[in-house]
């Protein structure tokens, strides 16, 4: 819907399509066929953007009240819109099918009145698509690891486990707060602060948060998971400009995340994801990626940076680094650079890889893999197993180093997995990393031949989760996981199978939370893509130590400027020791000190290294800026400061 009282007209369609083209969108669904102005199917050829188009069957349960009406009207609809290049995909339905007759009606007219020579889908999410879901927000290894597709209900089943039916996913989302100084417009500020509990969340009606969604009438967007993840994973705040600071970082993750999860499988099991939505057409917590009043949410950068053409990521699964190509040109001689960071912003080289790739037109190559434990003497080696359920979880699993893959067994006892570490090594630690489905009773054992064997240590009451088990210190070159007796009524399943003796001098170790940046230049050495992550190595998903960060000494300088065609090159730049962590930068009036919005930015939250500079181009309308701007920065955690004024 463009806007909840349908007040969108005229020229305002253009500054919502060419936000979805700074994402790097390619399509846009008219989810029930809501907008039919048009406006927005002229802006949607301009700036090249596909539009599914539905037509107006929310669920089709029920027969249409008057089928002749509905037919004249999608018949209406098809002719006066039909000349339109954008359109791509006319849908029957949301979720379910048109009814027979309606159904064939539809496909028949559109195959008369359209030249035949576009699809007509009965359903929006079957019939070769993947479902659709989830619509609250998960981690960005949840995504990896799971589809998500709801294929395993229908009949036949998708014949795959959880981690395959990626496919053509036409509904996902997550809830998506906006930024504080948008919350400002629509909520009263007594009701700011406390959020709602998590029983108000679930039950109340009668509140201003669950009028805007942020509650039981958007419960699928599993608001108190928000909250608690918000909470948990970035720390209690104490007002609401802080929580909402710290949700735009989650935010950027999930939708990120969800993203580069297609990505990594892009044309084996992954073909397309849009999004469960993109616009908003109300204030509201849920299901966006700018707000109503056209901030850019962390969600927008999100998007923005893992929909862009070329593209290179990190697996928060498996440590790999891919490169994306989803141009139609290949892509040869490019360098891909992992560079990891401690906390306080000191690169520690022996973590980081460089390595050349070449990557064909609409395809993915992986460059390399990051090892973030060197001193795991069982990265790598060879894994052998007395059974698996599948090559997804294979017992090479074990040592990839992966946090979200896994060896599982056979359903029975015993079971057992032994890693080869090459050559005899002196051995004083195991860590097991297990999944819910644990040993019971094992033992480890030793051996030089892989024949006989020498128990070093016995479990008799297991209890999963991590175990660090420190050995008398022993010379052997086989490591075994024998399992006695299991935990559950499922197999043996093993995350990681970590081995360690002394540890090198000569390698530093790295703080629990780090950073992850990487670039990618082409031959000549231009850059081409660059992205950047942050990751808890010991507590998965804890980033409270960001709250530990100094505040830095930021400067803005303008490069340039036009103020008459609205546009600006403002660089912003680190000059402290240590990092500066998801730097926002907005722009607001001197005259008016109103946020200037919308406005078209090439980059936001960006984290700066010690030294590091970034110009950042913006674009406003040139009415907005009559006056001058103010250019305000707020680091992460610290106050937001007036930075530079510019005149116009």
């Amino acid at each position: 819907m463009s806007e909840y009282l349908l007040r969108c007209q005229g020229k305002e369609y253009e500054t919502k399509i060419r936000l979805h083209k700074e994402m790097n969108y390619n399509m846009i669904r008219l989810w029930t066929g809501c907008v039919t102005d048009d406006e927005f199917y002229d802006y949607c050829d301009k700036y090249g953007i596909m539009v599914w188009n539905d037509f107006w069957l929310y669920v089709a349960y029920n027969d249409v009240a008057q089928p002749e009406a509905f037919k004249a009207n999608a018949l209406d609809k098809v002719r006066r819109l039909r000349n339109h290049p954008s359109i791509a995909i006319w849908c029957g339905a949301n979720e379910t099918h048109p009814a027979p007759d309606l159904d064939n009606y539809l496909r028949e007219m559109i195959a008369k009145e359209d030249n035949n020579d576009r699809m007509y889908k009965s359903c929006s999410n079957q019939d070769g698509l993947s479902g659709s879901g989830w619509w609250g927000n998960q981690p960005p290894r949840h995504h990896f690891e799971t589809s998500g597709s709801n294929l395993a209900f229908n009949t036949p089943a998708y014949p795959y486990g959880i981690d395959h039916g990626y496919g053509m996913r036409t509904e996902i989302g997550t809830a998506t707060f906006p930024t504080f100084e948008s919350i400002k417009e629509f909520i009263p500020e007594k009701d700011w602060w406390p959020l709602p509990t998590d029983e108000q969340l679930k039950n109340d009606d009668d509140n201003v948060w669950n009028k805007h969604f942020f509650g039981k009438e958007a419960s699928n967007a599993n608001p108190v998971n928000y909250k608690n993840s918000v909470n948990t994973q970035y720390g209690e705040s104490s007002g609401l400009e802080e929580f909402c600071e710290k949700a735009q970082m989650l935010n950027l993750e999930v939708m990120k995340g969800m993203y580069e999860a297609w990505n990594d499988k892009m044309w084996n099991d992954a073909a397309g994801l849009l999004i469960w939505m993109s616009h908003p057409a109300y204030p509201s917590f849920v299901w966006q990626t700018y707000d109503y009043y056209y901030d850019p949410t962390g969600a927008y950068w999100g998007a923005k940076k893992a929909c862009e053409p070329l593209h290179i990521q990190w697996n928060a699964s498996n440590n790999n680094i891919k490169v994306i190509n989803t141009t139609a040109k290949d892509l040869k001689g490019a360098i891909a650079k992992a560079a990891i960071y401690n906390l306080n912003g000191k690169e520690v080289p022996a973590y980081g890889q460089t390595k050349q790739v070449d990557v064909a037109a609409s395809n993915i190559a992986e460059a390399f893999s990051l090892n973030f434990n060197p001193f795991n003497l069982a990265y790598g080696k060879k894994a052998v197993a007395s059974s698996s359920t599948g090559a997804s979880k294979s017992a090479s699993m074990v040592t990839d180093g992966g946090a979200g893959s896994r060896w599982e067994s056979a359903y029975s006892d015993p079971q057992w997995i032994y890693i080869d570490l090459g050559k005899e090594e002196k051995i004083e630690k195991v860590i097991l990393k297990w999944e819910a489905a644990c040993a019971k009773k094992y033992e480890l054992q030793v051996s030089n031949d892989a024949q006989e064997w020498k128990t070093v240590y016995a479990n008799k009451d297991g209890r999963g989760g991590t175990e660090q088990i420190e050995l008398k210190p022993v010379t052997a070159r086989y490591v075994k996981l024998a399992g006695i007796s299991r935990a559950t009524q499922f197999g043996y399943s093993l995350f990681e199978f970590e081995i360690y003796g002394e540890k090198p001098k000569e390698i530093e170790e790295l703080t629990p939370l780090h950073f992850i940046k990487l670039e990618l230049t082409d031959a000549k050495g231009n850059l081409i893509s660059e992205n950047f992550y942050w990751r808890n190595g010991v507590r998965d998903l804890d980033y409270t130590l960001l709250n530990t960060l100094p505040e830095v000494a930021l400067s803005c300088r303008l490069v340039d400027k036009s103020m008459s065609d609205g546009k600006m090159n403002i660089a912003v730049k680190n000059n402290s020791e240590t990092v500066a962590f998801a730097n926002r930068v907005r722009l607001v009036n001197k005259a008016t000190q109103k946020r200037i919005l919308p406005i078209i930015m090439s980059d936001n939250y960006v984290t700066l290294m010690p030294g590091e500079e970034k110009v950042i181009t913006m674009e406003a309308t040139p009415e907005l800026l009559k006056g001058g701007v103010s250019v305000l920065v707020k680091q992460y955690g610290k106050a937001e400061k007036n930075k530079l004024d510019i005149a116009d």
